[in-house]
């Protein structure tokens, strides 16, 4: 196959991930908005030296959700490196006063995951992290 022909492929190919990235954001904002739960903010960069970003946030609410992909298919996420420097955003997250809850693609639309968002962003950061064992003041 003639280089071209590749380059020209890889595009198409890199062109349907990033529309159908842009369908499953539209679809999850508007499942949002229909269980009565504030707008997301997608891609939201919350690190203001790094270039991470959380797939979904919700600045105000102090919570961010992250979409784990290839979980199965031993892709980044689930590889030493690709664990170890997740860990290091959340950890930054979490530092920087976000509450991160985490989810795979199968996953994403499903009642769990609203439910868990609906609770989290209820409670609100501060509720969230309420320390076990201590008495509510």
């Amino acid at each position: 196959m003639a280089t071209s022909a590749k380059v020209q492929i890889e595009a198409a190919r890199k062109k349907a991930k990033a529309e159908s990235a842009e369908r499953i954001r539209a679809r999850f904002c508007m499942l949002c908005k229909r269980r009565g739960l504030p707008a997301p903010v997608p891609e939201y960069r919350f690190h203001e030296t790094r270039k991470w970003r959380m797939d979904y946030a919700w600045p105000d609410h102090g919570v961010a959700l992250e979409v784990e992909g290839g979980v199965f298919s031993g892709g980044r996420h689930t590889r030493g490196t690709g664990f170890m420097k997740d860990m290091e955003k959340y950890n930054e997250a979490s530092a920087n006063g976000f509450f991160v809850l985490r989810t795979t693609p199968s996953l994403l639309f499903s009642d769990a995951n609203f439910d868990w968002l609906e609770r989290t962003i209820k409670q609100g950061q501060n509720n969230a992290r309420k320390e076990v064992g201590r008495p509510d003041s």
